[in-house]
């Protein structure tokens, strides 16, 4: 669950690249995006005039199942604890 979680927080640090620098890297400002970056094969950080973030339909496909495993896994612990109702719907 960890690695799920893990890859979800990085997704909105590349998320945060997209919304507010228009996918454009700067070097020093987005030096943990980077490193994301540069151990995930589905991204890219491709240098133009300026470095830009490319991303491969894959890495969205991974993020979607490793979300999906993270909140089935969630539901599962939730419905262990005593009392409570899950709906899940």
């Amino acid at each position: 669950m960890e690695k799920k979680w893990k890859q979800i927080k990085g997704a909105q640090a590349i998320r945060n690249v997209i919304a507010h620098a228009a996918g454009h890297i700067d070097k020093k400002a987005h030096a943990k995006q980077l490193k994301i970056i540069d151990c995930n094969d589905n991204l890219e950080a491709a240098y133009y005039a300026r470095t830009h973030l490319n991303i491969d339909s894959e890495y969205v496909f991974n993020l979607v199942t490793a979300m999906r495993g993270f909140t089935d896994k969630l539901l599962a612990e939730c419905e262990k604890l005593p009392n409570k109702k899950i709906n899940k719907d």
